[in-house]
């Protein structure tokens, strides 16, 4: 049992990364997992990350807290499928390609 609650919160954080807010809240809900929307976000905000590699495929994911108000954004390393920014912002930015 104590591994078990030990492991939690590694999964509550890979939902976190993988399903966001209200959708990873919602799935720790039905895997009775302790956690909100709030908590998943200020576990990947607690992940410290170490200084990035050389990419060849970035990918960037925006989200609104609020529409029009709070925004965040991940930075991916697409190779290796990890974080290796995520910002917050109060304004949306646009992105351009090229």
């Amino acid at each position: 049992m104590q591994t078990e609650l030990r492991s939690t919160p590694r999964k509550a954080f890979k939902i976190a990364l993988l399903s966001g807010g209200n959708a990873g809240e919602k799935l720790c809900r039905t895997l009775n997992i302790p956690a909100s929307s709030s908590t998943l976000f200020r576990l990947i905000h607690e992940q410290e990350l170490k200084e990035p590699l050389p990419s060849e495929a970035l990918g960037i994911d925006d989200w609104a807290f609020k529409k029009g108000i709070n925004y965040s954004t991940a930075i991916v390393d697409l190779k290796r499928h990890k974080i290796i920014d995520f910002l917050l912002t109060e304004k949306h930015h646009r992105y351009n390609n090229g």
